[in-house]
């Protein structure tokens, strides 16, 4: 198919854009060796700590994908099936990092060998970005199965033990910038590890806090005299856009709150729907990974779900019966007003 007419082509286009962006700003980082400064966080970046902080993370992820395919087989046999339209969730912190690392965001061909579920950055020999740094969120990011990867009654210990095998590599790994901002914060990234969306989300905070904002702070108008007209930008904004987190509130609350029902053993529904506590970890994962990452095929996701909760009971007895019918409304509500969003154009 033709590059322009992949439902993920506009994001790629403004994706260039603050890449190049960042490359000028870097630049000029580099020649003038003037520093950087977090002063939440007692923190003075030069060019080159910035260079050896993305050089210690690329070799922290690396090894964190390591352990995935060494633990989990999920990963090592789905085939990329998460890499779907606008998936990859491109943050500042990514752009920074390939702009400190001097590479670069692929640069796609006017012909691709895509569908368009497929992620615009995936090809044939699997993900396009540069082996030296891939998006967080790409990086973090690991699923319980669903479909042909049922989950067992031993799921439990099994993500007990990846979460594990993930924590050690973390806490080996983690530079210490980064435990700077743990202990400013008393929030210890390791909490997050047992929602690779959640930990992605947290990471990109923190990198966010200790470095890419001052470093847009103090870099806020490069190369704003180039034309933006062709990617749809506004003359008048910010040389660098502040990375927002993708995602509905109120599902996502829901979702938290459903999994605290699940691990404290709640009532689950009448045997004979199917619904076991395991298959409802999976969709609520499912649906997380829906809003938060938005792949090509989510409405198909959801009406699958919903026809499985459709007929569960509904009662004002059991605690778990109001979840399903909390499950029902979450699902019509994004099949409902969120449609657009979910589904390429």
């Amino acid at each position: 198919m033709k590059l322009a007419e992949h439902p993920g082509y506009g994001v790629y286009l403004r994706e260039q854009e603050t890449a190049r962006r960042f490359r000028e700003a870097v630049h000029l980082w580099k020649g003038s060796r003037e520093p950087v400064v977090a002063d939440a966080y007692s923190l003075l970046w030069t060019y080159d700590s910035a260079q050896e902080l993305f050089r210690s993370l690329s070799r922290l992820f690396h090894e964190y994908n390591q352990a995935l395919w060494e633990q989990f087989p999920y990963c090592r046999q789905c085939g990329g099936q998460c890499c779907g339209v606008n998936a990859a969730r491109v943050s500042m912190v990514d752009l920074l990092a390939l702009a400190v690392l001097e590479g670069s965001l692929p640069a796609l061909p006017e012909a691709v060998d895509l569908t368009k579920r497929d992620c615009i950055y995936y090809t044939s020999g699997g993900c396009g970005w540069p082996d030296q740094w891939r998006t967080v969120k790409c990086w973090m990011f690991y699923c319980l199965g669903s479909g042909q990867w049922e989950l067992s009654d031993a799921s439990s210990e099994r993500y007990n033990s990846i979460t594990e095998a993930l924590e050690k590599v973390v806490i080996d790994g983690l530079p210490d910038a980064l435990h700077r901002y743990e202990e400013v914060c008393a929030d210890p990234l390791t909490a997050h590890l047992v929602d690779p969306l959640d930990f992605a989300n947290m990471f990109i905070h923190a990198m966010d806090e200790i470095l890419v904002r001052p470093f847009m702070n103090r870099y806020p108008g490069i190369g704003a005299d180039r034309s933006h007209e062709a990617y749809g930008f506004d003359q008048d904004q910010p040389l660098i856009q502040a990375d927002s987190l993708v995602g509905e509130d109120e599902t996502l609350a829901f979702i938290a709150e459903a999994v605290h029902r699940v691990y404290d053993g709640a009532s689950l529904a009448p045997k004979e729907h199917g619904i076991t506590s395991n298959r409802l970890l999976a969709d609520l994962e499912q649906l997380e990974w829906i809003v938060l990452g938005k792949p090509g095929n989510s409405r198909e996701l959801l009406e699958e779900m919903y026809h499985r909760y459709a007929h569960t009971p509904l009662s004002t007895l059991g605690e778990y019966a109001s979840t399903w019918q909390q499950m029902r409304q979450q699902i019509r509500l994004l099949l409902d007003r969120f449609l657009r969003y979910l589904q390429p154009p």
